[in-house]
């Protein structure tokens, strides 16, 4: 006896191409944040504990913008779910009363994780280095936890075959020897049976590694983005870090002993995070690429094996055979085509802001292939269960919230926009000048101070060549002896 009813008694009210269309869109914009929560909060974190200068600049920026990628993944997420629901009633509702438990206990870990995040962006702004990365290894642990509860959700939902054997039964996690039950009766076990048996049926673990190597991708796709477009040049530091920065440089400068500079040095604390305007682009690349071979690593070989020899569809009813080698061919090519423009990069025939581009043109290009297999294969396995094509009616459609839905969607998507532009004066001070005090620097720098292109030309002279920087940075003038590369000069008296 099936756990659900496959009779229809009401159409959708939405037709069917419309849902399965914003399924799709929706999932691809809510995979691209998560991407970056899932791998860039553990990828931060490395980078804040063992990186450069450099590198804990990029850290640290990171940090800062992971609230509001949360927002924009929860928020993103509720489009695909809530279509799923219009699209496959029965089988959601069903699949999910069989993980209920499961389903509440995501509320406290995504709650964790959003607080953790925000500790970790108040801990990175002010470079509590420890404190940062402790809630940075609790959110990486809440965001893994919550990726492995969909990634074996969604089997469990495409795979109706196994529910009866799942209801009334109880499975039991192996712990150090001991039987740790997950409950009985159809609740929580549905979970419990992939994680008891991952070499049984490795499918679960397979879509989280492919998941974890499109993240390594989006990861890539962002850092290099943010240098070109929302990067806005070096961090500035405020009057008690150029102190603490200078104490330090005199302390390395010293003719002391080698025990008495570590001492000094252990008694000032960590250098200020400054990043070097010049080599920042160069360790942003470096980084992209490092990403892009991590999740070339995941991603291919669990594609071949989920896909590939797992679940060849062609032929099936709705798919056929060149559909299917299409969509496999299309993302294989996608995860394959950003090394053509990082290498075109290095060489410096794509520059700067055209790379940027291209490898945004390539994110979208993968994640979109993506959640069309994904879509395909949901279909397909769930056909001989049920149909949501079934459920077209023109009678039924309800044009009124349809209309409400895309108003908006396309406010929020300039909302996002607007997101982005304001993540440009991450790390940045404003100058808080009066038009005043503009005009007086202007005739100071007419009886003598120099102005902006003057400062430009003394900065080429010394080797330091705005044109020659790239990703958009802005050099900032010194200030109060401190270099915009984070080096001290000579204090100004």
């Amino acid at each position: 006896m099936s756990l659900f009813d496959t009779a229809i008694t009401s159409g959708a009210p939405a037709p069917y191409w419309f849902v399965e269309l914003f399924k799709t869109i929706g999932f691809s914009l809510h995979i691209i944040p998560v991407g970056m929560l899932l791998v860039g909060i553990p990828l931060a974190l490395v980078l804040w504990l063992f990186g450069s200068m450099n590198l804990r600049r990029l850290a640290q920026r990171l940090f800062q913008q992971f609230p509001i990628f949360i927002a924009l993944g929860i928020n993103f997420g509720i489009v695909p779910l809530l279509f799923v629901q219009v699209a496959y009633p029965k089988l959601f509702y069903t699949a999910g009363i069989l993980v209920a438990w499961h389903w509440i206990g995501l509320l406290p870990l995504l709650l964790l994780a959003y607080v953790t995040s925000y500790l970790c962006a108040s801990g990175a702004k002010h470079e509590k280095f420890w404190r940062t990365a402790f809630w940075a290894c609790v959110s990486s642990v809440c965001f893994l936890a919550v990726g492995l509860f969909f990634s074996n959700f969604w089997t469990l939902f495409e795979r109706p075959f196994e529910w009866e054997g799942i209801r009334g039964s109880s499975f039991a996690l192996d712990v150090l020897g001991k039987h740790i039950s997950l409950g009985g009766s159809g609740t929580v076990s549905g979970l419990g049976y992939y994680w008891n048996h991952p070499m049984k049926d490795p499918i679960p673990y397979l879509r989280m590694a492919f998941a974890v190597g499109l993240a390594f991708y989006t990861v890539a796709f962002w850092i290099v983005f943010d240098a070109c477009f929302v990067y806005r040049g070096a961090r500035v530091l405020s009057e008690d870090e150029q102190i603490r920065a200078m104490e330090i440089q005199e302390v390395l400068e010293s003719n002391d002993g080698s025990a008495a500079r570590k001492a000094r040095r252990r008694k000032l604390g960590r250098a200020p995070i400054q990043e070097n305007v010049e080599k920042y682009p160069n360790v942003v690349t470096s980084v992209a690429v490092a990403l892009l071979i991590l999740g070339a690593l995941s991603a291919y070989p669990s594609f071949y094996e989920y896909v590939v020899r797992r679940l060849d569809l062609g032929g099936i009813e709705g798919v056929s055979q060149t559909k299917w080698s299409i969509l496999v061919w299309g993302n294989l090519v996608a995860l394959g085509i950003p090394f053509l423009f990082i290498v075109l990069g290095k060489l410096r025939v794509v520059k700067d802001k055209t790379l940027a581009v291209c490898l945004t043109c390539c994110e979208l290009f993968l994640i979109g292939f993506y959640a069309t297999l994904r879509q395909t294969v949901q279909n397909a396995q769930l056909s001989p269960y049920f149909n949501p094509a079934a459920l077209d009616d023109p009678s039924s459609v309800q044009w009124t919230p349809i209309f409400a839905f895309l108003g908006s969607l396309i406010l929020v998507l300039l909302l996002i926009f607007f997101m982005i532009r304001a993540m440009s004066s991450i790390g940045v001070k404003k100058s808080k000048k009066s038009s005043g005090s503009r005009k007086a620097s202007k005739k100071a720098n007419s009886d003598g101070k120099q102005d902006d292109r003057s400062r430009k030309s003394d900065e080429s002279k010394q080797g330091v060549s705005v044109s020659d920087l790239r990703f958009g940075t802005v050099v900032p003038p010194k200030r109060n002896g401190i270099s915009p590369q984070g080096q001290v000069g000579k204090k100004r008296h």
